[in-house]
């Protein structure tokens, strides 16, 4: 684990009450294609197991911060698209294994994250 950025945290239970005291329904996306910095730091792939413990706990933080003020989570929007993009289109046999592993890691740990 790392530190948290509670200054972020802030910054977003400041945004989500307001929407929310505006009777706006929040659903939220915990991964579209970003992701905190730390994931890049860390030096860890998509490819790696880690990878996936990280974001399960990247997901726990959000829903024990963000939790009352989201009722509604997505946990990955098109994890295929985002091993494409960080793998490659033009397809051989071993970048087609590289997007194939990387996708199954992110939707494989998607059931870890059920708050």
């Amino acid at each position: 684990g790392t530190e948290i950025n509670m200054k972020a945290v802030t910054f977003y239970r400041t945004f989500l009450t307001a929407l929310k005291e505006a009777g706006i329904t929040v659903y939220a996306n915990i991964f579209h294609q970003d992701l905190p910095a730390i994931f890049a730091i860390n030096g860890t792939s998509k490819l790696d197991p880690e990878w996936g413990r990280s974001y399960v706990n990247y997901a726990e933080v959000c829903f024990k911060y963000f939790g009352d003020l989201v009722p509604y989570w997505f946990t990955f929007d098109e994890p295929i698209f985002d091993a494409m993009v960080t793998f490659g289109y033009d397809y051989n046999e071993e970048k087609g294994r590289n997007v194939y592993r990387a996708s199954h890691n992110a939707v494989s740990y998607t059931h870890l994250t059920l708050p």
